[in-house]
């Protein structure tokens, strides 16, 4: 829990002497001056809470005294929530940081103290006291980390030349120290403590293989003695990892034997439970989708490349437009990555 006693102040004064916009930071907003209604949420389970949370504020649907949102945030929505314990507390979760970097992330498209000024607006709409203080202390240590971090990164920049193992491991352990450093001990275990674990096991891993003193028994040892090391959240992403490549493997063994789907549907529930049988099958049916569209796209092009008497620019023209007129933005990219990987 974060203590009761904070220091919203060093929020104020880190961003308005780095950036100048105190005024745009020392406005609180209630939810009775702008228009909100509730909205659903996204799903979010969020792994870390060290414990029980007694209350969950969803996320609210408002619109921001500084504008409409700038385009890479625009319909997307906010799937994360708060937590407080049951004195309002507010609850350290990675869900926090995700908030705040759901707004950061729009850093290219408009300037920082407008997306500061966001963060406080939402925090100011979905918490009252003592949370709210207490998540605005929280930004200030996160916007405080992130610039002492950008000048290390900038400073680090010159060392990477190299490629040498051992100076990138300096390199990673020297960040993942400053963001210890720049962090409470809440805070910094709800937001980076299981990313560093990862780090930590990562780095000692390539530290055996990479060590030329090692023979090949000793090193498959020593990986062995580390993996009984590796953290739990790791397992269990190599479980599922491992788990989803048999289940694969076997539901291609199936087909190639000629059973049903209907059959391998009812396999799936048996062995997998219905939950994950039924997201299988939704994920079959989109790849069955999406493949049945892009063979029609093939289909018309190989037509239009088919064509006599148009010369190639024209050609390029008529298969643009189609592929304009059959996929969105982000699958036009796919499908041009796949026409690419396909050129011998």
């Amino acid at each position: 829990m974060i203590k009761k006693t904070v220091y919203v102040g060093s929020f104020f004064f880190v961003i308005a002497v780095a950036y100048g916009i105190n005024n745009y930071l020392k406005s609180s907003v209630t939810k009775d001056e702008v228009n909100t209604k509730p909205i659903h949420p996204v799903s979010f389970e969020d792994s870390n809470i060290s414990q029980p949370a007694k209350q969950q504020i969803l996320p609210i649907e408002y619109d921001s005294q500084y504008g409409g949102l700038p385009e890479a945030l625009r319909d997307v929505p906010i799937g994360y929530q708060f937590y407080l314990d049951e004195e309002g507390n507010l609850i350290p979760t990675e869900s926090v940081r995700d908030i705040f970097d759901h707004f950061l992330s729009a850093i290219e498209d408009e300037p920082f103290e407008i997306i500061s000024a966001r963060i406080v607006e939402y925090i100011d709409l979905h918490l009252t006291e003592p949370a709210r203080t207490q998540a605005l202390d929280v930004f200030g240590e996160y916007v405080s980390m992130k610039m002492a971090l950008k000048d290390l990164e900038e400073e680090m920049g010159g060392r990477l030349g190299t490629g040498d193992f051992s100076n990138m491991a300096s390199l990673v352990t020297e960040r993942n120290a400053l963001i210890r450093q720049s962090l409470s001990d809440d805070v910094y275990e709800a937001f980076y403590q299981q990313e560093h674990m990862h780090d930590e096991y990562t780095l000692s891993r390539m530290s055996i293989i990479n060590d030329k003193n090692l023979s090949d028994e000793d090193k498959d040892a020593a990986l062995q003695a580390l993996e009984q090391t590796m953290p739990e959240s790791m397992k269990q992403v190599r479980e599922n990892v491992t788990r989803h490549l048999t289940m694969a493997d076997e539901t291609k063994k199936l087909r190639e034997q000629g059973v049903s789907e209907s059959d391998i549907q009812v396999w799936r529930h048996e062995q997998y439970g219905y939950e994950a049988a039924e997201r299988l099958k939704g994920l079959d049916e989109r790849r069955a989708q999406w493949n049945n569209r892009l063979q029609e796209y093939n289909n018309l092009k190989a037509a239009i490349a088919s064509q006599e008497g148009i010369d190639e620019s024209d050609k390029q023209r008529q298969i643009n437009e189609l592929r304009s007129s059959l996929f969105d933005e982000k699958e036009s990219i796919r499908v041009s990555v796949i026409e690419k990987s396909t050129i011998k």
